[in-house]
């Protein structure tokens, strides 16, 4: 068996970027110790910077200038149409994928810490008011399917919580105590803090806990009918249970009688599934994607959860950050102070929370009101 080394500082000319960035990936994870989803993410931008330096012929960290990473950022703005922001997220992997270079002798200097980060407009966050937020859980308060409460349970945790959609999808059991209204989040750089889940949250959890999640947690083996070989006539059943391929004889020449003796069978066999994780996939009954039912959510699903119910409810697309953006306004408009909304939110500067300075409380607009009337 042949194992891959890094190579020594004479070779390391023979090697290219797209030798190199799997390896610094692998420093990243276990060496820097990050969350999986910050090497994911750090790992999308090196994918995409690949692509860029495919195009236009670069393979060598020595034939990176900062003039390389200037036209790589006109090329994130103007053919990918991202914005300053992701932009500069791009730049400052860079920047970290180029310190590790130059710590490995892979390279001589780092061009991306030359290339000034692009100017970012400051503007207000975009939010929910409160009359919103209210009609948003009570329509999907009215919700009866699995999936429907499910979601339910998601958008209310959202509003009522300030959650990033990488930490709901992360929530486990263990993190939410309704008997002491806590719930425990990690979050960027592993950081943790404890939220309160307020008695109006709880209700919508503990329903959620007892009346869906068992049935979302709940797996069946899927099965099918074959004619049997014999001539007979009569269905044969089949499905896999526990790893094992299992047959029986369903006795009857009838397609929907042998189909209802299936569904029995496989009725008996159902099992809850193991999960930690507190929220569940679901698929409508029939979906071709059933057979995950059970399993975590991902990201990308609670951002398409939100999306989808809340666009078509209001009219106008609606991500999980509005929902974030939608918590702290809601904490500012009833007088929270800033250091608040920072520690809810898990911001690490307090800087990022500024954003919420500008959002007008009741009482500001209501002595605004009296000063413009002339009011003492």
């Amino acid at each position: 068996m042949t194992t891959t080394a890094l190579a020594p500082l004479g070779a390391s000319a023979l090697l290219t970027l797209r030798d190199l960035a799997p390896r610094y990936l692998v420093w990243f994870k276990f060496v820097r110790q990050r969350a999986p989803l910050t090497v994911d993410s750090y790992g999308f931008d090196l994918s995409t910077f690949l692509e860029f330096c495919d195009r236009v012929g670069l393979t060598r960290p020595s034939q990176v200038s900062f003039r390389e990473i200037e036209m790589y950022l006109a090329w994130l703005r103007h053919e990918r149409k991202v914005k300053p922001t992701t932009a500069n997220r791009h730049l400052a992997t860079l920047r970290s994928f180029w310190k590790w270079l130059i710590r490995e002798g892979h390279a001589l200097g780092n061009p991306a810490t030359d290339t000034p980060s692009l100017p970012e407009p400051r503007r207000l966050p975009t939010w929910l008011p409160i009359h919103e937020q209210e009609r948003i859980l009570g329509a999907l308060g009215q919700e009866t399917t699995l999936m429907g409460r499910r979601d339910f349970a998601i958008i209310a945790t959202f509003l009522l919580t300030g959650l990033r959609c990488s930490e709901m999808a992360t929530l486990r059991l263990e993190d939410l105590d309704l008997t002491a209204g806590t719930l425990r989040v990690i979050g960027k750089g592993n950081k943790q803090r404890e939220l309160v889940v307020i008695p109006r949250l709880a209700r919508i959890l503990e329903d959620y806990l007892q009346g869906v999640r068992p049935a979302l947690a709940a797996l069946r083996p899927r099965g099918h009918l074959r004619r049997n070989r014999h001539g007979s006539g009569m269905w044969r059943a089949e499905y896999k249970f526990s790893g094992q391929r299992v047959f029986f004889n369903t006795r009857t020449t009838d397609r929907l009688i042998a189909r209802a003796r299936l569904a029995e069978h496989l009725t008996r066999l159902v099992v809850q599934q193991m999960s930690p994780y507190l929220f569940l996939r679901a698929h409508p009954k029939r979906s071709r994607f059933r057979v995950k039912q059970g399993l975590p959510l991902v990201s990308r699903a609670v951002y398409r959860i939100v999306h989808e119910r809340l666009s078509a409810l209001l009219g106008r697309p609606i991500h999980p950050h509005v929902l974030r953006h939608s918590f702290a306004s809601r904490l500012r408009e009833n007088g929270a102070d800033l250091q608040l909304i920072q520690e809810a939110l898990g911001h690490e500067d307090l800087s990022t929370t500024t954003i919420y300075a500008h959002v007008s409380t009741k009482k500001q607009r209501a002595d605004i009101a009296r000063y413009l009337e002339g009011g003492a």
